[in-house]
């Protein structure tokens, strides 16, 4: 008896239900990829420019061609614009967009930004 779930082919559907199971996972603020506009939201170097973000706001976020993710181009302004980048934080199927680029990096990434300031 074959499992079905194992025979469907991973589509973005398929990774969002996967991403949502575990939740706990998020955009690493400590991984921000160079190209992300200063502020609140922000891309890490875990994307896979998926194109989603840029379907969703392309005000907000753009291509690295060279690189092959997304960036935030500007942060978002108006009250529309905030919903819209919320929305693309949630929809994010790799957890690469981070919504806390305003806050000091999380606790438990402390350790990893030290490791990456001071490599062994």
């Amino acid at each position: 008896v074959g499992d079905k779930a194992a025979d469907k082919p991973h589509d973005l559907l398929t990774i969002f239900n996967v991403r949502r199971r575990y939740a706990h996972l998020m955009a690493d603020i400590t991984r921000r990829v160079p190209q992300n506009a200063p502020g609140k939201f922000y891309v890490d170097d875990t994307c896979i420019y998926c194109d989603l973000y840029v379907e969703i706001v392309p005000a907000i976020y753009a291509e690295h061609n060279d690189r092959g993710w997304a960036y935030v181009l500007r942060q978002p302004q108006t009250p529309e614009e905030i919903r819209l980048a919320m929305e693309a934080v949630d929809a994010c199927p790799t957890e690469s967009i981070g919504a806390d680029g305003d806050q000091l990096p999380r606790a438990g990434n402390i350790l990893t930004f030290f490791e990456r300031l001071f490599p062994k």
